[in-house]
């Protein structure tokens, strides 16, 4: 009897294995060979599900992006969200996540010459903006902010502030821990 695939398992197995690659040795290091030696599958199995490098590269961050969200949204459900465990969802705060990042720096610089890749880039960033609307609309209406708070700024501000803490602490994870990642943001956004 042939052995049953779970194909999402399985791509979420040669994202895992891209992002580890990309993290420790850079984007000119991925290849589905190298995909393959990390996982353990055969270079034919890698290229049954990714064709190509840039077709792997750009599910790696589309799953990378979507593990981001699955941690921020069930944050989205408190009442008032926490903005520091929110924060805490998508910054670099462990390896794990600095893996992400060191994913998402990597794709920023062919999202420069891509198209298809600026315009995954540009969807992907008002998306982490809307869920941060949302975490501040939520505060708001739990009265934790002044009703006349523009939550629509403080969203693009407060992922503007990500992006620029992320760029120190995967750099300098040793000085920037999550406390002063959080702090930062918040202390920046005036709500500390």
């Amino acid at each position: 009897m042939p052995r049953i695939v779970d194909h999402d398992q399985r791509r979420s197995e040669l994202a895992d294995a891209a992002r580890f690659i990309v993290a420790r040795e850079g984007i000119d290091a991925l290849t589905i060979a190298k995909v393959a030696t990390v996982t353990g599958y055969s270079t034919g199995v890698v290229n049954h599900y990714f064709s190509n490098k840039r077709q792997m590269l750009l599910h790696t961050y589309i799953s990378t992006v979507e593990r981001a969200r699955n941690r921020l949204e069930p944050l989205l459900a408190g009442t008032p969200p926490e903005l520091d465990a929110c924060l805490r969802a998508f910054l670099p705060i462990n390896e794990a996540q600095r893996d992400e990042w060191l994913l998402w720096f990597s794709f920023w610089g062919l999202a420069i010459t891509d198209e298809r890749f600026e315009s995954e880039q540009r969807s992907r960033l008002l998306g982490a903006q809307e869920m941060f609307r949302m975490v501040f609309a939520g505060l708001v209406e739990h009265q934790s902010l002044p009703q006349d708070t523009d939550v629509d700024f403080l969203a693009q501000h407060c992922v503007t502030l990500i992006n620029g803490v992320a760029v120190q602490a995967v750099f300098d994870l040793e000085k920037w821990g999550s406390e002063r990642q959080c702090d930062t943001i918040t202390h920046a956004l005036a709500l500390r």
